[in-house]
């Protein structure tokens, strides 16, 4: 058994819907459970990246900064910055890939639409850059699709598995998804 907070993220990862979860919409979670959390999304991100149970994924550097505001009003959307973590456990197959691949593609033009909809009415450049967004949310939807259609074969192997051998559990860049 390894860490209390360890075991904890297993269990509440293991009934999400996403595969890679974001450190802080973890300690998010954990904070609704608890009065006062037992930890800080930092010591949290320590203790999964050093259990085998996890892989750990550092979010790469980004030329640009962002307001503490800005990023308060993006995580209350569900966009987290920082460092994920994907359960070893629960490596997806490609055909669970695919449904969650579609899922988000579904759920951005949901937002597209939403975003349509209330825009400013005067404004032809964001109705143009909203009408060209849905129109390439689309256009890569249909080739994903198209893609996993043709590779057909071996649709239950796990993304780890379609690595190759030689492979090791413990990756340092792990499956994308």
């Amino acid at each position: 058994m390894g860490h209390a907070l360890a075991d904890w993220s297993e269990r509440i990862m293991m009934a999400m819907d996403d595969y890679i979860v974001p450190i802080k919409r973890l300690w998010y979670v954990h904070c609704e459970e608890n009065e006062i959390p037992q930890t800080t999304p930092e010591e949290l991100g320590k203790i999964l990246k050093t259990d085998e149970r996890f892989y750990f994924v550092e979010e790469p550097k980004q030329d640009w900064e962002e307001s503490e505001e800005e990023m308060l009003r993006l995580e209350k959307m569900g966009f987290f910055r920082g460092p994920k973590v994907m359960l070893q456990s629960r490596v997806p197959t490609k055909h669970e890939l695919v449904d969650a691949i579609t899922r988000n593609i579904d759920k951005m033009m949901l937002n597209l639409r939403k975003a349509y909809e209330i825009r400013p009415k005067e404004n032809d450049k964001t109705e143009d850059e909203l009408i060209d967004l849905m129109l390439k949310a689309d256009q890569l939807k249909k080739e994903i699709l198209k893609a996993m259609k043709e590779a057909g074969e071996g649709e239950n192997q796990t993304a780890q598995e379609v690595q190759g051998p030689g492979d090791t559990n413990r990756q340092e860049n792990p499956p994308s998804l």
